[in-house]
């Protein structure tokens, strides 16, 4: 997207690598990142949060492993990018916070602004404090170069600010301030100065740079609804998705955050809920002014996006989810003090003799307030290695399963048959925006069949109602979609069924992709046919019902197909409503798994404009003609071929683990389908060009 420049630079940089697809190129960008995030979160709460190193690497990996965070550390997308300039400017303001207020061992003052620290105090570096801040303002200000929602950052870094240096509990019943005067709190003016001049450069040069580049981004990735200049920056900037924010209700609310709860808690599990509880507690207990860092943070996040209409909601989430990994650390400190609490009295602490105070924290439980050798020190490491590696196994073993991608061939294997069955010099329209990437990604990268007229999303200056094309007319999406160019936009037009892509079945339901329509004006007669007509008799008789208003009567499909090609499919439905809810064709034993509502939402439309009485609709049957593609990774064999009605609402929840039966409970057997082998139609090998853009 234009909005996002310090993302792009970077994916530009990736896609100089000398190995793989530009697609793989960019997809190790996000790994690299990914690894990066997790690297800096553990040193974000080994140096500021729980100070030992156990805790902080138990924090880390369950985050590492988290099934969010892993799905976008293996695709095309920008959120570990997002958390690596969070986590560093994080990072970076913590030690400026350090610096600036590090006291000498008997805390009779703190080390000036400008002042160098000593060695080893300060990420083994000798920086003095402005150099931090300086590079806080720089991090975050690019941050909004990769993503304009870390304005929200704001509200937590202001009362950080505010509050001054940590109001830290030194014994149970003991208080004491690391700051000891108001004078102490002055802050370093021209540091902040220079801070704030750099923050400013960091978001106004990427920004500027969009401002210059959007005349030259590629039509249909902008929205040129807007007047060229201002208005065109705002809409793609500023403005992007504003339709999306704060749509929902106060009676809505409360199932939104039912949602965001349910998707927090398949990212931390049982565990990780109960240590995010303790360490939440035992922050605000210990190091107030981080604990109102870290918290408005994540409610500031949490608040934005519950109000946020975006099908692929749990991404956004996880500026939030990172701070639940810190509180989750900090919750394994707390039990590892308890420990020492509880058994300490029964083992007396013993000064050491030839260990060096410094040495007692390498062990990294308790933060050096027990010796190396003492039981209870011992026992705390025993017992959070034990609860580390069962909350990191339980996320593994979710997250594993949904992001494992290896074999997944799904867009492959229907554009290859989509550029393979298109006819020459074709029209082809599919949706804008990032949505219509997955059609550019052949056709403006690869430059697949170039004879081939491609429009995603809405193009420049184009009439409202644009002229009929000369050639045939395909589309990738329907007139119901988003970003749509003027031409599918128009009432007027009927989409019939052509091909649909499946999905490997991991853990959850995507649909709305992968969809093939051929566009035509004049009024599909034969969708609907009178119950009586020859065209309404199905080869293979069910008469299966689904609901209490819809019955499958019946089927038309070859018994063999094969792995990789399209396979036509023809359901007859009998229905008393005037609609027919989503229906999931499942293959096998959840192998895979396509989604659409017959006739693709359009029956509505159609029954009105066929003329059709409610109370006739009994007497009709509706014709869901497709053509499916076969996986091209199923293995030949045998396959039970099962529809089943599915939840609308569960299409908002893109990355929703769940067992297929809590997805599509009502599988009903329609018949058995013979895969046999065959070789898989490689986009690639179409004619295209001869030099990759």
């Amino acid at each position: 997207m234009p909005g996002s420049p310090v993302y792009i630079w970077g994916a530009h940089l990736f896609t100089r690598l000398p190995f793989g697809e530009i697609a793989t190129r960019v997809n190790w960008m996000s790994a690299f990142m990914a690894a990066l995030t997790v690297g800096l979160l553990y040193l974000l709460i080994v140096r500021h949060v729980t100070g030992e190193r156990l805790g902080a690497l138990g924090g880390s990996v369950m985050f590492a492993v988290s099934v969010t965070f892993w799905s976008q550390a293996v695709v095309a997308e920008l959120y570990t990018t997002n958390l690596v300039f969070i986590l560093a400017g994080m990072l970076a303001l913590l030690e400026w916070a350090a610096v600036r207020n590090r006291q000498t061992e008997d805390g009779s003052r703190r080390i000036p602004s400008g002042e160098r620290t000593p060695k080893s105090k300060i990420l083994n570096l000798k920086l003095p404090g402005r150099f931090w801040l300086v590079l806080a303002a720089l991090l975050f200000g690019l941050s909004l170069g990769v993503h304009l929602s870390n304005v929200l950052l704001i509200p937590g870094l202001a009362i950080f600010v505010l509050l001054g240096w940590p109001v830290r509990r030194s014994g149970i019943f003991r208080w004491r301030r690391d700051i000891r005067s108001p004078k102490e709190r002055l802050f370093d003016i021209a540091g902040g100065a220079l801070a704030g001049l750099v923050g400013l450069l960091a978001v106004v040069v990427p920004l500027l740079w969009v401002y210059l580049v959007l005349p030259l981004v590629p039509t249909g990735d902008v929205f040129p609804k807007a007047e060229p200049g201002w208005p065109q920056f705002y809409a793609s900037t500023f403005g992007a998705f504003s339709d999306w924010r704060f749509v929902y209700t106060w009676p809505q609310i409360p199932d939104r955050i039912v949602i965001f709860l349910r998707l927090l808690y398949q990212n931390i599990g049982p565990i990780g809920v109960g240590l995010l509880l303790l360490g939440a507690a035992r922050l605000l207990w210990t190091r107030t002014r981080l604990f109102y860092l870290l918290v408005p943070v994540a409610l500031a996040n949490i608040i934005f996006y519950i109000n946020y209409k975006a099908p692929d909601l749990d991404p956004f989430f996880l500026p939030s989810y990172w701070v639940g990994a810190a509180l989750i650390a900090t919750g394994l400190e707390g039990i590892a003090v308890g420990v020492r609490l509880l058994i300490g009295l029964r083992f007396p602490e013993r000064k050491p003799t030839s260990v060096p105070q410094r040495s007692q924290t390498q062990f990294g439980i308790t933060a050096g307030l027990l010796p190396i050798g003492q039981p209870p020190q011992w026992l705390a490491a025993g017992l959070l290695a034990v609860i580390i590696s069962v909350g990191t196994l339980w996320n593994w073993q979710v997250s594993y399963a949904h992001n494992d991608r290896s074999n997944d061939f799904s867009f492959r294997d229907f554009y290859g048959n989509i550029f393979n069955e298109l006819p020459e010099s074709a029209y082809y329209y599919h949706r804008g925006a990032a949505m219509g990437y997955d059609l550019l990604y052949y056709t403006e990268l690869y430059r697949v069949r170039p004879d081939l007229h491609i429009q995603a999303g809405p193009a420049r200056d184009e009439p409202s109602r644009p002229p009929w094309p000369p050639a045939p007319v395909y589309a990738g999406t329907n007139k119901y979609d988003l970003f749509l160019p003027a031409l599918l936009a128009d009432d007027k037009k009927w989409y019939d069924q052509w091909i649909f892509g499946t999905f490997n079945w991991k853990s959850n339901i995507l649909w709305g992709w992968l969809k093939s329509y051929k566009v035509r004006r004049d009024l599909p007669k034969e969708w609907m046919v009178r119950s009586t007509s020859p065209d309404a008799q199905p080869s293979n008789v069910v008469n299966i019902p689904f609901t209490s208003y819809l019955t499958l009567v019946g089927y038309d499909a070859e018994p063999q197909a094969q792995r990789g090609r399209p396979w036509h499919f023809v359901r007859y439905w009998r229905t008393t409503l005037n609609h027919i809810p989503p229906m999931a064709t499942v293959i096998g034993d959840h192998q895979a798994v396509e989604i659409h509502s017959p006739l693709s939402d359009q029956l509505t439309d159609y029954i009105k404009a066929r003329n059709i009485s409610e109370t006739e609709l009994g007497d009709y049957i509706v014709r869901d003609d497709m053509y499916l593609v076969i996986p091209s990774n199923l293995a030949p064999g045998r396959y039970d071929i099962s529809n089943s009605t599915i939840n609308r609402s569960i299409g908002s929840l893109m990355y929703e683990p769940a067992t297929p039966k809590s997805l599509v409970p009502r599988e009903k057997f329609i018949m058995t389908l013979e895969v046999i082998d065959a070789a898989p139609i490689d986009p690639f090998n179409l004619p295209r060009d001869k030099e990759d853009k």
